[in-house]
């Protein structure tokens, strides 16, 4: 494949371009993931999956697994599975629809499991489509990439080590934790510190360490969130979708 990718030049312009400017801004100060091997990675998946090809947030993802596996080959056949089995390919495919569920059992799990939180939130207008983006789209490998060690942080290989395991449930039971965790912060606070709390988990300035990463995971089975309920709000936000296009599609008599 990287032999195929070396000689053809059938990717657009645009998506180059798209692929160049990513991974420039991916891991400026890592020397961990190297350009060329980040962009042989990404190039070499956009020529075997072409429904997909390149969205970003891809580039974090697979130089985190350049990270880890130290292996390109390994990196891409990891890459591959994470993306097309794993629900990620309909994500980058349809991300307004897919996104917008995910930002929704998001919400929702959070005035389910959180009341005062979800009240605070409805009050000040946040949802999670303010902070949630980096969390879903790239699963947390942005937020929480790299240590100065140049090395994943703890917190970021506990996460991914339960996803692996029970995809989605693991992302949102991560997401609920980091809530949970700053809810003392977010009481009585206001829209823009309530973002600046959030901004600091998603650039990587808390939960870190090793101690972030231990509670985490004796909180995950603490954590009560099936997979059925999450179809079931899966299927509460089709219906929603559904009523709201049969509005807009109803013209006057």
């Amino acid at each position: 494949m990287k032999r195929k990718v070396n000689k053809e030049d059938s990717l657009d312009n645009r998506l180059k371009t798209l692929i160049h400017l990513d991974i420039k801004r991916s891991f400026p100060y890592s020397k961990a993931v190297t350009f060329d091997s980040l962009l042989n990675l990404l190039t070499t998946y956009a020529y075997s999956n072409t429904k997909v090809q390149y969205c970003q947030g891809m580039n974090f993802i697979a130089g985190f697994l350049l990270v880890i596996t130290k292996n390109g080959s390994m990196a891409f056949k990891i890459l591959k599975t994470v993306i097309e089995d794993y629900e990620l390919q309909d994500l980058f495919i349809q991300d307004a629809l897919l996104l917008k569920r995910k930002f929704y059992q998001l919400d929702r799990l959070i005035n389910n499991k959180y009341p005062d939180i979800g009240k605070l939130f409805r009050m000040t207008g946040v949802t999670s489509t303010l902070y949630g983006s980096p969390w879903i789209m790239t699963i947390f490998t942005r937020s929480m990439q790299l240590t100065n060690k140049d090395q994943p942080s703890e917190m970021l290989m506990r996460i991914w080590d339960f996803f692996l395991l029970d995809k989605w449930k693991a992302i949102f039971k991560a997401a609920l934790f980091f809530v949970d965790e700053v809810s003392c912060q977010l009481m009585d606070a206001d829209l823009e510190k309530i973002l600046a709390t959030f901004s600091s988990i998603s650039n990587g300035e808390i939960f870190h360490d090793s101690l972030a990463a231990e509670k985490f995971t004796k909180r995950y089975k603490e954590i009560r969130l099936t997979n059925h309920t999450l179809d079931n709000l899966k299927t509460e936000y089709g219906n929603i979708f559904n009523n709201i296009n049969n509005v807009l599609n109803q013209t006057p008599s």
